[in-house]
């Protein structure tokens, strides 16, 4: 998600039955509505946060309990550098990680469909920029190496090579 849409979610927007966040067109770059799965770690940590949060329609609060606003973009962004500062952080931005969470799909699924929709993005030559194409073509090539070890029986991880 974007920083905003984070900053700005509510309980309302988060649907733990259905396990998928909303996130509304009017906090929405594309001025659209989408949905974005929840995955188990996520709900647990969400669930955590709504206990803390209580009685605040907000899932994000400042430290002085107050819903985060594009009005005051600095709350955010001392957060993000203290929680940074007691990581031994330095140099991330608060947008690396919706990268970081992009490429790491990309290179796990290979569904760069799906993480599109996810992102929100409305082309996907947007979301390439995500993709690493040099290691997919090396994971292509080692799943058609699987394909034959499986289909000839072979588990030892080793083509037998063919003699002339």
């Amino acid at each position: 998600m974007r920083k905003m849409e984070v900053l700005t979610l509510t309980w309302k927007d988060i649907d733990f039955d259905k396990n998928f966040i909303t996130i509304r067109k009017d906090i929405s770059k594309s001025k659209k509505v989408r949905r974005i799965p929840i995955n188990s770690k996520l709900r647990g940590a969400l669930l955590k946060q709504k206990i803390k949060t209580q009685h605040s329609g907000y899932v994000f609060l400042t430290n002085e309990g107050l819903p985060y606003s594009a009005k005051n973009p600095s709350a955010s962004k001392r957060a993000f550098g203290t929680a940074c500062k007691k990581a031994g952080i330095k140099g991330l931005r608060f947008h690396d990680l919706r990268h970081t969470a992009a490429t790491r799909m990309i290179e796990n699924t290979g569904n760069i469909v799906a993480v599109s929709k996810i992102l929100g993005h409305a082309d996907i030559r947007t979301t390439m920029r995500y993709a690493h194409p040099e290691q997919s073509l090396i994971d292509a090539t080692e799943s058609l190496n699987r394909s034959f070890l499986e289909r000839d029986g072979h588990k030892s991880g080793h083509i037998q090579e063919i003699k002339e």
